[in-house]
């Protein structure tokens, strides 16, 4: 998988070239260049393809979701959507208790420190 061309890419481990690439499907994100493709495993003999729309483009966490979907290997075709999930739920503090930093943000171009809220440091 090419991050930078959002490309599934397939190899003959003894060539130096793909046989074949496949263009990632963007599932529907608000700005093409939101969808950022990312994850890839095998289960069972399914290939399994996904990535986030990152909500860059609006910066609304309404916009920032997660999609896998199935490969067909043999046949070079993406198949239907098996995850659809909104990120708008609650996780972990990511840096300190208290940090406010518990909910997916939309991707930025530029790193934007949280605002000190108090709280102790978590280890």
């Amino acid at each position: 998988m090419n991050l930078a061309d959002r490309k599934l890419y397939r190899y003959d481990a003894t060539a130096a070239a793909p046989k074949a690439s496949y263009a990632i499907p963007d599932p529907g994100c608000p700005a093409a260049g939101d969808w950022r493709s990312g994850g890839l495993g095998v289960h069972d003999g399914v290939v399994f393809v996904g990535g986030v729309c990152s909500a860059e483009s609006t910066q609304k966490i309404a916009d920032k979701w997660v999609v896998i979907r199935t490969f067909d290997a043999a046949a070079g075709t993406f198949g239907g959507v098996v995850v659809n999930q909104p990120l708008t739920f609650k996780r972990g503090d990511a840096l300190w208790n208290g940090s406010n930093t518990h909910f997916w943000n939309p991707w930025q171009a530029k790193y934007q420190p949280p605002a000190p809220q108090g709280g102790s440091l978590l280890a």
